[in-house]
């Protein structure tokens, strides 16, 4: 009996398994993707289930009752195979199925209108450049997904799983991504203005070069290690721990700054024109190039660097102004 394995994630591909048959999902501790294949006859049959990723092999398993007999080129094969429809995706979900990891939905439209994914499984979907407007994939499982340049304007992603996923250039305005799990997620040039994002973990997240203007992030649950370097933030309610994070080149602009932890933080070039920083502390930040200008309730005396930042009727908590001319005693 002769089964099919998808190289990337072990599903597979054609049915005929005999019902003791243990789905092999560990060959990656077999093969060396840059050197060979494993040897033929290899026993498989007991590998543990786990995801697996075989883009460097490019390659389908065969095996014959669990012992692999021999590799083949299956790519072109598996494309085919992995790619649908918004449509069909939407008739078998209709009809209870909610399992769709690794398939290609790049292009895809979906219904703009009463697009009901709850719960759904697009764990290392390909899903780029596809319109998701208005969908709701309240706890959807997008884990390791490639988003990137979706359409999610006022999706609802509430308890969803994006850890690890690419979303580089994808459109979040007014989306719900309460409770979302997005550690890890790739966010290059994402727009999140007017999205919601109470208890949603970014840790690890990248976030450079993303539009946050404007939008609420004062309840958010953890922005730990991420990456917010060239970020637009102006004009946003921030209430946070950027402790050791990376906000070189932001825009903080006429933010709302309240209570912030910037320790040893990285603000190097940042602007904080015009904003609110009551409370927040800068111990053993970088603020080279930083532009303070206008801002308010600036107290920057435990920063480890303030090299050529600009103060200029910069207002500091005892309420004293401080300018590029002005001794900065630490």
């Amino acid at each position: 009996m002769v089964t099919l394995l998808n190289p990337e994630d072990c599903s597979l591909l054609e049915e005929g398994v005999p019902e003791n048959f243990v789905k092999p999902a560990r060959l990656s501790e077999l093969i060396d993707p840059f050197l060979s294949l494993p040897p033929r006859n290899t026993d498989i049959s007991g590998c543990p289930p786990a995801r697996v990723n075989f883009d460097l092999l490019h390659k389908t398993a065969v095996l014959v009752g669990g012992i692999l007999e021999e590799c083949i080129d299956m790519r072109e094969r598996i494309v085919e195979l992995r790619k649908i429809t918004a449509q069909e995706l939407l008739k078998r979900y209709a009809a209870g199925e909610q399992d769709f990891a690794g398939v290609d939905l790049s292009g895809a439209v979906f219904p703009s209108e009463d697009c009901i994914l709850k719960g759904i499984n697009l764990a290392g979907a390909i899903l780029r450049n596809t319109n998701l407007c208005s969908a709701n994939l309240a706890n959807a499982n997008l884990e390791g997904a490639n988003l990137s340049n979706v359409w999610l304007h006022l999706a609802i992603l509430y308890d969803a799983n994006l850890e690890g996923a690419n979303l580089e250039g994808t459109t979040l305005c007014s989306a719900s991504l309460n409770s979302a799990n997005l550690k890890r997620a790739n966010f290059r040039y994402g727009d999140f203005r007017g999205a919601s994002l109470e208890n949603a973990n970014f840790e690890f997240a990248d976030l450079s070069n993303t539009n946050f203007a404007r939008t609420k992030l004062t309840k958010v649950d953890s922005l730990a290690n991420a990456n917010i370097s060239k970020a637009n933030l102006s004009f946003t309610s921030l209430n946070n721990d950027f402790s050791g994070v990376n906000l070189s080149g932001a825009n903080l602009s006429f933010a709302h700054i309240y209570a912030c932890d910037f320790t040893n933080a990285n603000l190097r070039e940042a602007n904080l024109t015009g904003a609110n920083l009551e409370d927040s502390i800068f111990k053993g930040a970088d603020l080279a190039e930083a532009n303070f200008t206008n801002a308010i309730y600036v107290s920057i005396y435990e920063a480890i660097n303030i090299n050529l930042a600009i103060f200029s009727n910069t207002r500091m908590p005892n309420g004293s102004f401080l300018n590029n001319n002005c001794q900065v005693n630490r």
